[in-house]
């Protein structure tokens, strides 16, 4: 369940449909479908697709905590860090850095 709900919050949040999903995985929009509805399992081959595509390791995957969504703060966040730039990053590890401090 926890790859369905990994499938389904990714997709919305790049405003792609099951189909253009399945073409960049390179699978059946059916399998694909099973996947999002938790139907299906993927296997390891699409599992390393789908990380690489979304730019993820595998392990996020499946990080929910108890099949529960991701805290959506941190998902916005991780989604934007992803289409950031090497020094916009560093930008924003320093900017976080200087709020733990207090500063």
């Amino acid at each position: 369940m926890r790859v369905a709900l990994f499938l389904t919050t990714y997709l919305s949040a790049r405003r792609l449909t099951q189909k253009e999903m399945a073409e960049r995985l390179a699978v059946s929009r059916e399998y694909y479908a099973r996947l999002e509805s938790g139907k299906g399992k993927p296997s390891v081959k699409v599992l390393n697709k789908i990380s690489s595509l979304l730019g993820v390791n595998v392990e996020a995957i499946f990080s929910s905590r108890n099949g529960e969504a991701i805290d959506p703060v941190l998902q916005e966040i991780s989604e934007n860090i992803l289409l950031m730039k090497n020094y916009e990053k560093i930008q924003v590890l320093n900017a976080v850095r200087t709020i733990r401090r207090g500063g």
